[in-house]
């Protein structure tokens, strides 16, 4: 596999992971939509928080929690669309980095979820995103969406191994 096809398919992934963050931040947009509105919508809330906070002094805070909870979603939502938009740019330079000859000192894979459902002892975690953690020699670190089956020709690359080698040696596996 070649440094170009190395780039096509991280470049892919990377639309895949935007595919990801946008189904989870609906689902939780959804989840915490739907307990503020049964503790503001309904008197249940109300009711519960009297009998936490008997006195209305105390209760004036809580008016202001649904636009704080609003706010908070929005500023993470804003965060991480300016993270996923530099994601191609972070990509595109790594892999400009390799191309000059610039080594890999360590390449850690990592698997995250990106929807993660607790329900009592039971997690759910759904989604998941493969990430390498990568350090170059000159100190320089990315931490980019990398399909797993791109780490290995990666490694490849970096340690010097020619193409026909490696398709030699996929060959006989």
């Amino acid at each position: 596999m070649s440094i170009e096809q190395i780039q096509t398919q991280i470049l892919e992934y990377a639309k895949k992971e935007k595919r990801y963050f946008i189904i989870a931040f609906v689902f939780y947009t959804l989840a915490i939509a739907g307990i503020v509105w049964l503790l503001f919508g309904t008197n249940a809330g109300a009711i519960t928080i009297n009998k936490f906070f008997p006195t209305s002094n105390k209760i004036k805070f809580l008016n202001y929690l649904p636009y704080f909870s609003g706010a908070t979603m929005l500023f993470f939502l804003v965060y991480k669309i300016l993270q996923l938009v530099k994601t191609e740019s972070k990509i595109n330079a790594f892999i400009g980095e390799i191309k000059n000859n610039n080594t890999i000192k360590s390449l850690n894979p990592i698997t995250t979820y990106k929807l993660y459902i607790p329900l009592g002892k039971i997690k759910i975690n759904l989604l998941p995103i493969s990430y390498a953690f990568i350090e170059l020699k000159d100190k320089k670190k990315y931490y980019l969406p990398m399909p797993s089956h791109c780490i290995q020709p990666l490694k490849n690359i970096n340690n010097g191994v020619s193409q026909s080698v490696q398709s030699t040696w996929n060959d006989l596996n």
